[in-house]
């Protein structure tokens, strides 16, 4: 090989291994500096977290009007101007020539919006920044340390050099009790620091009037004004948000990931006004996982609104959790009707919004185990600028309303479709599945499978189901065979929520059964619990919303056959 071609080669690939060596050098170094930002988080954030927040992060952006205020997220989105919430803070609310002169910040959104996100972000962030003029600190205002450790920088002289990131206002248990003493006992001890940033769900405070905006501490200089909150809200994502999203989660140009992301945007397609929703929107891999394709609408707003509903509930302990996700559906339902009952009675406004005394009475009147902070703010309502509670989308809404249409006969006759197009869409699906079940029953058709004995939803739908005992390929073949038009990629898993085990097999697979994430009931007949003896545990940590008759028993039997 001559010199000359070794001279050149070497030429080529010495800056390219450079250009490499550098990149994993800045890898290295990124990563590091992310363990040492995520130990200074704990015990407020885990480890787990700050890694999620960082990886996926898309710029949060504020804007000065809540778009809550609006009916539609989207809409809100294309009127009001919004900025970068990171590049902000760092050029002019944290910048080098303080350009904002505001000392408090209060930001506000509905849940989901990514506000601990941002936080997060922000402070790994300004922490990291070489030219920065002040310490920072992020704490949880939910973590019962978080002021004893506050009052630690203060005793030590070093809260005017501090910037105090607070998080989660409306997760403070004594501002739950009392949130206009808590906020002022708050301010009392953090009015020192150079500056203050706290979140908060906006459905935390009764309406726009009431959040915090005039403090009872002075300014400097001669007018002896007082402080005030310069309050910020929350965008919703654009359509660049969340392509900016995918890209991060499965790669521009990723080839492995291509189908996944194909399907991703499907699901979004069809429910654009949910995704703008950060926390909705980092949901898409359990819906890629829970099914490979979705037909219908109503498959995604149902496994949406499960996981939501589920995100609060796992905030309690595992004994209040069940009744907790039990009581907000039957709240989310009641609701509902009754926004649509309040609509088809008022003669002129016909706003789709109950009042603050609404939501007690409905507490009240159907023994609802839920107390106001619950209803107001852990639930799917959002609240508007003058106190009115309503769905943080008029489509969840109209969700609601389809399912008590379908399964509830006097809500049928007198239900009114003028004014809810999505909601008889919704019922049009919904109407496909239950045909499909009443087709076999007329026909007599006994189909089985090997594994499941499947009841669809509610017991009107339920009555038209016979005995399956046919394989899931071989049950889908059969329905495309009776008529093509029918419902069929949508009679799937994600409809299921009772699971009959029959028979003693060994197909009774633990895999078999984990992709059926909403089932609600799992009932084990004669000599099936042999098969599953020592793995009921397994199956009940699958699927932790199921509810499987005595099991707490039958795990604590030994190996043999035991009969429940």
């Amino acid at each position: 090989m001559p010199n000359w071609f070794v001279e050149v080669v070497l030429l080529v690939l010495l800056p390219f291994g450079l250009w490499i060596l550098n990149k994993i050098k800045n890898k290295i170094s990124r990563h590091l500096r992310y363990i040492k930002k995520a130990k200074d988080l704990h015990p407020y954030f885990t480890k787990s977290y700050v890694k999620e927040a960082r990886k996926y992060y898309v710029p949060t952006r504020l804007r000065d009007k809540p778009p809550s205020n609006y009916e539609d997220y989207l809409m809100s989105r294309t009127i009001d101007i919004d900025i970068d919430a990171i590049q902000w803070f760092k050029s002019k609310g944290f910048g080098f020539t303080d350009e904002d002169d505001a000392r408090f910040y209060l930001i506000l959104s509905d849940s989901g919006m990514g506000k601990s996100t941002l936080m997060v972000n922000l402070y790994i962030e300004y922490s990291s920044y070489f030219f920065r003029k002040y310490d920072i600190k992020l704490f949880t205002l939910g973590h019962p340390q978080t002021l004893e450790d506050i009052k630690k920088i203060k005793d030590d002289y070093r809260e005017k050099k501090t910037i105090l990131l607070l998080d989660g206002f409306d997760e403070d248990s004594e501002a739950a009790q009392d949130w206009k003493k808590r906020f002022r006992e708050l301010i009392d001890i953090v009015q020192g620091f150079r500056k203050v940033v706290i979140t908060s769900r906006t459905q935390f405070f009764p309406n726009e009037i009431e959040e915090p905006y005039e403090l009872h501490i002075q300014k400097n200089g001669k007018d002896k004004e007082n402080h005030t909150f310069h309050k910020m809200y929350v965008s919703p994502f654009s359509d660049s948000d969340v392509k900016m999203y995918l890209d991060k989660k499965f790669g521009r140009y990723n080839p492995f990931n291509f189908e996944k992301k194909e399907i991703a945007k499907k699901i979004i397609d069809q429910s654009p006004s949910l995704m703008v929703r950060p926390m909705l929107l980092s949901y898409i891999d359990d819906l890629l996982q829970t099914s490979s394709s979705f037909k219908y609408v109503f498959q995604i707003y149902d496994q949406l609104i499960l996981k939501w509903i589920s995100r609060e509930a796992n905030r309690f302990g595992s004994e209040r959790a069940d009744s907790f996700r039990e009581n907000l559906q039957l709240f989310s339902r009641i609701v509902a009707l009754k926004i649509y009952e309040k609509w088809s009675s008022r003669p002129i406004e016909k706003g789709l919004s109950l009042s603050a005394e609404d939501i007690e009475k409905i507490a009240k009147d159907f023994d609802i185990e839920l107390d106001s902070l619950e209803m107001k703010s852990k639930s799917l309502l959002n609240r508007n600028a003058i106190g009115q509670y309503k769905f943080s989308h008029k489509s969840i809404l109209e969700f609601f309303l389809a399912k008590e249409y379908i399964i509830n006969e006097d809500f049928s006759k007198k239900f009114d479709f003028i004014g809810f197009d999505q909601a008889k869409k919704f019922v049009g699906e919904f109407s496909k599945v239950k045909y499909v079940l009443k087709f076999i029953d007329e026909k007599n058709i006994k189909i089985y499978s090997s594994v499941f004995e499947i009841l669809i939803g509610e017991q009107k739908v339920a009555r038209f189901v016979k005995t399956i005992s046919l394989n899931e390929t071989q049950f889908y073949d059969l329905l495309i065979k009776m008529d093509d038009s029918i419902f069929v990629e949508g009679f799937n898993e994600l409809i299921f929520e009772n699971l009959v085990i029959q028979k003693d097999s060994s197909k009774y697979k633990i895999e078999n059964i984990k992709k059926f994430t909403t089932l609600k009931r799992i009932t084990l007949f004669t000599n099936v619990e042999k098969t599953y003896n020592g793995k009921i545990k397994e199956l009940k940590e699958l699927i932790p919303n199921c509810y499987i008759p005595g099991w707490d028993f039958f795990i604590n039997q030994d190996s043999s056959y035991k009969s429940i």
